[in-house]
């Protein structure tokens, strides 16, 4: 698909992507079509008119279900705040160990990330240790039962309030 089309933020300066021409402009990403999948490989970044970065993981692009390939600092390069969009099924993550993936991120500030599928990563050691700028956690709906390892998830990351935190 070589259609892009710019997308600007939205009202609340989310960038969204529900199209793939959209999806072209802000992620690097595979299709598998006998699937009906678009794996998001990696936010490609944009020229911000603001210190915030806000980037929208879709649970859908023109009838293909979502998938993420991995959950860190290399997939989300330089954002701010993270979150799933409303509606209908999940967003599976495909990596199976998401050891320090954000850890020491000082650019995230916010992550709602219900509606993520982690039923198959065995391994979230220090996912968020030491992002000291994040405010507000919601990994509410996350299935961690099989995670056999979530050791210092959240280690040296104070900042964000009980009320704050949805887990």
């Amino acid at each position: 698909i070589s259609d892009t089309e710019e997308v600007e933020p939205d009202a609340e300066g989310w960038l969204k992507a529900t199209t793939f021409a959209q999806l072209n402009y802000l992620w690097d990403y595979s299709i598998d079509n006998d699937s009906k999948t678009v794996t998001l490989e990696s936010f490609k970044g944009v020229d911000a008119k603001s210190n915030d970065i806000k980037v929208e993981i879709p649970r859908e692009v023109e009838g293909y279900k979502v998938a993420l390939e991995n959950l860190n600092n290399e997939t989300f390069k330089d954002v701010t705040h993270i979150r799933v969009a409303k509606g209908e099924g999940q967003v599976k993550v495909l990596a199976k160990e998401l050891v320090r993936g954000f850890e020491n991120n000082e650019n995230l500030k916010y992550v709602d990330l219900e509606g993520l599928d982690v039923s198959e990563v065995t391994d979230m050691t220090m996912l968020f240790s030491g992002c000291s700028n994040l405010r507000v956690i919601n990994l509410l709906g996350w299935n961690i039962k099989d995670s056999a390892i979530i050791t210092g998830m959240f280690y040296a990351n104070s900042n964000a309030t009980n009320e704050e935190r949805k887990l």
